[in-house]
């Protein structure tokens, strides 16, 4: 009697062990989609987390962390020195990736749409974000630019300035191409053999409002330029011509709020609406660029004359708008972009 119980028992476990194997086994796959997230504070991710059982129980995967989405940080909460870096090691995308625990970035919206796709393919996705808040596109110096921009090399010959490594202009961008070579680099380690970069998701402009005819002469040099530039770098990286799709990768663009900072009643139509439009106006400028309209998720607004919050704070979304901003994101990449 006891043999058999034994028996019984050793039976019960080589099944659990085999299972668990054969789990490991399907959940490890060697080919990965990477889409690169960079830009300013909304996109490093300063949206408060105001209801995470909400958020848990929508999607359980969170509490863990995604098995078939992974993510990788490289950003700062505010664009100055002495600001800690937030760094995060590749993971399954979870819950607490913005500019500290608590906060969240479009990170999580997308997880969720994208783990569906990728659910029923043999690929995982990655998210590699790089961004730093209150940053300029634009050739800004002082304050909090004080560390960098994102001044391409195209966009800063043409303003006829210096762009060496130790230069403050174009500091950010450069931080950009590197932290996509050693992120890539790191998913080869990990055993990820067919790589592929499927998009690059631009959130910001919050900064350079004011500025519309100037950013969109930047922008279109930073479309180019971050094509290049991750082609030749993908090319070190494989030692071939393979540049693992950077020469053509989709840009997403995210526009700005319609009611960021409405520091009155004019400066929606006065100042953030024309920027809104150039942003619109950008994918038709640039070859394989998309648009994920933001604008329509208000941050604050003026209702009888007076200012009505319903973003985390004045420049920043919401948990449910983040949350849809995210979904937009990922239901534009399935629809438009995954199976290019």
């Amino acid at each position: 009697m006891k043999s058999k119980m034994l028996l019984s028992l050793f039976l019960i476990m080589v099944t659990f062990c085999t299972l668990s194997a054969c789990e490991k086994y399907e959940t490890q796959k060697t080919s990965i989609d990477v889409y690169i997230l960079a830009g300013q504070s909304n996109a490093v991710g300063h949206t408060k987390i105001s209801d995470r059982e909400a958020l848990i129980k929508d999607m359980p995967a969170l509490e863990k962390g995604y098995k078939n989405v992974l993510y990788t940080s490289h950003s700062r909460m505010q664009n100055k020195p002495k600001l800690e870096h937030r760094f995060v090691p590749w993971q399954g995308v979870t819950l607490d990736l913005g500019r500290k625990e608590g906060f969240m970035g479009p990170e999580v919206g997308m997880a969720k749409v994208l783990s569906k796709y990728y659910k029923d393919t043999d690929k995982d996705a990655g998210f590699i974000k790089c961004g730093h808040g209150g940053t300029s596109l634009l050739n800004h110096k002082t304050g909090i630019h004080a560390n960098g921009n994102w001044v391409s090399p195209s966009y800063a010959e043409y303003l006829r300035v210096s762009y060496n490594d130790t230069d403050i202009t174009g500091k950010l961008y450069r931080d950009l191409i590197h932290s996509v070579y050693t992120s890539i680099s790191e998913l080869k380690d990990m055993g990820y053999t067919r790589i592929k970069i499927k998009g690059i998701y631009w959130m910001q402009g919050e900064t350079d409002l004011p500025k519309v005819d100037e950013y969109e002469i930047a922008f279109k040099f930073f479309a180019e330029d971050i094509r290049r530039d991750l082609s030749v770098k993908m090319q070190e990286f494989t030692g071939s011509e393979d540049d693992l799709g950077a020469s053509t990768v989709p840009i997403l663009i995210g526009t700005v709020s319609s009611g960021f900072n409405l520091t009155d009643e004019n400066r929606e139509e006065k100042t953030n609406k024309p920027f809104i439009d150039m942003q619109k106006r950008l994918p038709s400028l640039i070859d394989n660029c998309y648009l994920v309209d933001n604008s329509k998720y208000m941050i604050m607004e003026y209702v009888d004359g007076m200012p009505v919050v319903h973003g985390t704070d004045k420049m920043h979304w919401s948990q449910e708008q983040m949350l849809r901003i995210g979904e937009d994101i990922g239901n534009i990449i399935i629809n438009s972009i995954v199976d290019k």
